[in-house]
């Protein structure tokens, strides 16, 4: 089967990774010197997909790159109300047979190939892998090399069943079969139960799961898995100092300057015109996105600092959005007391990171006074200002201001 057209649905609120969407769509967030949207979208090329249809929220656009031969068409959408509703904005746009893909999913595509030839003499192709008890999710239960049903549930040990990955190869016949089915946020996948009922829908299993990115933790596992297939190198427009150390699998791009006495340590990427200045160390899996700034005497671990923004003091296991400044000794409390699993509140809901030290994350143009503290999990909303020797020990909501009340007293 020759599939030439891709569907990327990027109209959801994405909500979950809160306090980093406000401004935008996960899927351009950036790591290592690109967007996760731009990224996906050179490895469909690379695999012979030139017809691109975006469908995004009417009121954002989404920024690409300009690729040669390939065709880039637009979709707006009033309002996120599932991928059903999304795909279906769509139709008109849709060729015989097509891929439907998360547009952050660069890790997908390389599992493409064997989806369209499970997709062969079939109707439709699903990317599926191992099932976690206890997870909701897209289930299929397959018999043979079918898929038989499709439910949006929560796994309990049925067997021959699978999780969705969020990669499909569909067919114009499945679309005339969505328009049909009742619209609520699941017709997506209620339609897909109903089309396998009467069709041939094929499957390709993968052994693990793809990368997630649900929360804003899940930023790491995506950085991981493009830092392991990172090449090591360093622009000869760099500016590095002869006193500074450079360790391990690093990627230094233009215009970046490492100051005296600054030490990298790998795995790190250093990206365009960023500073890092005297005296620093960069360690452990940190990203430095396009003209972020380090300052003197601080420490970046395992942490993720957006375009343009100012990190300072100690700085571990955090995300920082673009465009943040952040004043002198802050800090970042990246562990419990007790050394167990910290949580984050998304919305209303303590969610369990799974992780033992995990920092803070701020959302774009937020700004911190000096000797501002931050504890574990903690999250603060774009533009928000937090004060001057505050300790921030929850969610910050954004455009607000989070201070210290003083009391003076007279004797």
């Amino acid at each position: 089967m020759n599939i030439t057209q891709a569907v990327l649905l990027a109209a959801g609120g994405s909500s979950r990774l809160w306090p980093l969407t406000t401004n935008r769509h996960k899927c351009e967030l950036p790591l290592l010197g690109k967007t996760l949207l731009n990224r996906t979208l050179r490895v469909l090329v690379e695999k012979g997909i030139t017809n691109i249809v975006i469908v995004h929220h009417e009121n954002h656009l989404i920024g690409v790159d300009e690729i040669d031969g390939v065709n880039v068409t637009f979709i707006p959408l009033d309002k996120p109300d599932g991928m059903g509703y999304a795909l279906l904005r769509a139709a008109s746009e849709l060729q015989e047979h097509f891929l439907l893909i998360h547009p952050y999913h660069v890790d997908a595509v390389t599992f493409l190939p064997k989806l369209l030839t499970a997709a062969e003499g079939k109707d439709a192709a699903i990317l599926v892998a191992p099932p976690e008890k206890g997870k909701k999710g897209g289930l299929v239960t397959v018999t043979g090399d079918r898929v038989s049903s499709v439910e949006e549930t929560v796994y309990t040990g049925q067997p021959d069943t699978h999780y969705i990955q969020g990669m499909y190869i569909l067919s114009s016949a499945y679309v005339e079969t969505l328009k049909k089915e009742e619209p609520h946020h699941y017709s997506f996948e209620s339609a897909l139960h109903t089309f396998a009922s009467g069709h041939a829908v094929g499957y390709h299993h993968i052994a693990m799961p793809l990368v997630s990115l649900k929360y804003p933790w899940h930023l790491f596992d995506m950085r991981d898995y493009l830092m392991q297939h990172m090449t090591p190198s360093t622009s000869k427009q760099a500016t590095i100092h002869p006193t500074a150390v450079i360790e391990g699998d690093v990627v230094i791009e233009d215009g970046a300057s490492i100051g005296a006495y600054a030490v990298v340590r790998g795995p790190a990427y250093i990206g365009k015109h960023v500073f890092v200045g005297d005296h620093t160390l960069v360690r452990d899996g940190s990203v430095l996105e396009e003209g972020a700034l380090v300052g003197a005497h601080a420490e970046v671990k395992n942490s993720i600092v957006m375009e343009g923004s100012y990190a300072q003091g100690y700085v571990a296991d955090s995300i920082i959005g673009k465009q943040v400044k952040v004043a002198h000794g802050f800090t970042t409390g990246n562990r419990r007391i007790d050394r167990g699993r910290i949580s984050v509140t998304v919305g209303e809901t303590k969610v369990d990171t799974g992780l033992t030290a995990f920092g803070v994350v701020i959302g774009d143009g937020a700004s911190f006074g000096i000797t501002v503290s931050t504890m574990p999990g903690a999250c603060v909303g774009s533009g928000a200002i937090v004060g001057p020797g505050t300790i921030v020990f929850g969610n910050v909501p954004e455009k607000t201001r989070h201070y210290v009340v003083q009391e003076i007293r007279h004797e």
